[in-house]
């Protein structure tokens, strides 16, 4: 009989099968056991932001998702959260760009990231990006609204004068 380098022996105790274990497969399984734990950790501090947001604390959203980040680095949803959260907080579009790219390289097909990556794009008047980043997200069955889709798919953008919209120019006046 073969034996697996980190296992000793196998007995029958009490009619159920029973693994004696090496310190080298321990030490696997108590790191499994902690990063169980901590996606349970992680899972709680997300929904810790999503309720911090709808009370529109933003800067404790923002902390938690940090934590969250810093406990697990390797989760694409939590780089999609935090893309979303600056969005919420005033639009600084680079930071929302690199957030979602993250996501995206942490899990290729997250439909949700290229789908808010793309509306950054096209905020930022990069028609063709959004065109791909909406088509890749519908690709991966992500719903997109209507007239992005139709946008995306026709490939038609042109920019549009104000005076093309019948909208004078000189009556507009900044917001104070």
């Amino acid at each position: 009989m073969s034996e697996n380098k980190d296992v000793i022996k196998y007995k029958i105790d009490s009619g159920a099968l029973v693994k004696k274990s090496t310190p080298a497969s321990m030490k696997r399984f108590n790191e499994d056991l902690n990063a169980l734990i901590n996606q349970g950790e992680v899972d709680r501090l997300i929904e810790g932001a999503d309720e911090a947001i709808k009370k529109g604390e933003y800067k404790d959203a923002f902390k938690i998702l940090i934590r969250a980040i810093e406990i697990n680095p390797g989760r694409a949803d939590l780089y999609f959260e935090m893309g979303n959260l600056f969005g919420i907080g005033g639009k600084p579009y680079l930071k929302m760009l690199e957030l979602y790219n993250e996501a995206i390289r942490l899990d290729s097909n997250y439909g949700d990231a290229y789908h808010m990556r793309g509306l950054v794009y096209l905020d930022l008047g990069d028609f063709n990006n959004f065109r791909k980043d909406i088509l890749k997200a519908m690709e991966l069955g992500t719903v997109v609204n209507e007239a992005y889709a139709t946008m995306a798919k026709k490939n038609q953008f042109r920019l549009v004068s104000l005076n093309e919209l019948g909208i004078d120019e000189t009556q507009i006046k900044p917001i104070s």
